[in-house]
């Protein structure tokens, strides 16, 4: 529903989950408190992901081509997390020690990557990152306008973050 409708009320979200607003707010005492749990489940099915890219290959850049994938699946699934919460991602401290986790595993591969002299030595760590993060934020948004088609978008992306990158 916050997907859809980011000013949602709980007994709209309660209605289209098809529960009661007495039922939502046993388990959620606040629209904020919903957003913590969904925030935590969003980290948890990033880190599944990220877990799944680096146990699928040894090669550096494969598990960030793979992370890459699934951080475009997550971005466009939880976009509304950003959208509804104005200033930061609401984490509890687990889910805040977690995303941390998953971030430095992120950079490590990002750093192997560059090791591995297959990336431009005129390319830093940092720009890596930024337009990793701004090609991920690029393709959410496009799927969400329904710019571009959702078959396309991942190889389109990946393109221009690894032609962006490597050593010509």
């Amino acid at each position: 529903m916050l997907q859809i409708d980011q000013a949602a009320t709980t007994e709209k979200i309660a209605e289209v989950a098809g529960v009661t607003r007495r039922t939502l707010h046993r388990y959620f005492s606040s629209k904020d408190d919903l957003l913590v749990a969904v925030s935590a489940q969003m980290v948890n099915t990033c880190i599944a992901n990220v877990k799944n890219a680096m146990n699928a290959s040894d090669a550096p850049e494969e598990q960030l081509k793979l992370m890459f994938y699934s951080d475009i699946d997550c971005g466009y699934q939880y976009a509304f997390i950003h959208d509804v919460s104005k200033d930061a991602t609401p984490f509890d401290k687990q889910t805040q020690e977690d995303f941390n986790e998953m971030i430095n595993t992120f950079k490590a591969v990002i750093l192997k990557v560059k090791e591995s002299a297959i990336v431009s030595p005129h390319v830093t760590v940092g720009w890596m990152e930024y337009a990793y993060y701004g090609l991920i934020e690029g393709a959410t948004r496009a799927l969400r306008d329904g710019a571009v088609a959702p078959r396309d978008i991942k190889k389109m992306a990946w393109r221009s973050y690894w032609n962006g990158i490597k050593k010509e």
